[in-house]
């Protein structure tokens, strides 16, 4: 039996199914409904002012940046999240 060497990623995911799902999965922790309906103003908000943000992590982090020089936010919300490696970088 072949041994599996790669899994191809073939569906991409549009930012209003990630929504949905985050919002599914709040709902499943018990958030309150206006919380949930708060985010989900938020992010539409977000995405309708930079539609390209979830094209990739670089994009969405320079328009988090902007939103927070332009004091729209406190602070960056992914400020904390870890450069993922990318495949180049693991086989070296």
């Amino acid at each position: 039996m072949a041994r599996i060497k790669q899994i191809k990623n073939s569906k991409s995911v549009v930012w209003t199914e990630a929504l949905t799902q985050f919002l599914f999965w709040k709902k499943a922790h018990g958030v309150s409904e206006q919380t949930r309906k708060d985010y989900d103003q938020h992010v539409r908000l977000f995405f309708k002012r930079y539609s390209n943000s979830f094209d990739t992590l670089g994009i969405l982090k320079n328009n988090l940046y902007e939103c927070v020089e332009q004091e729209m936010l406190d602070s960056n919300p992914i400020k904390t999240l870890k450069k993922l490696k990318m495949r180049d970088e693991l086989s070296t």
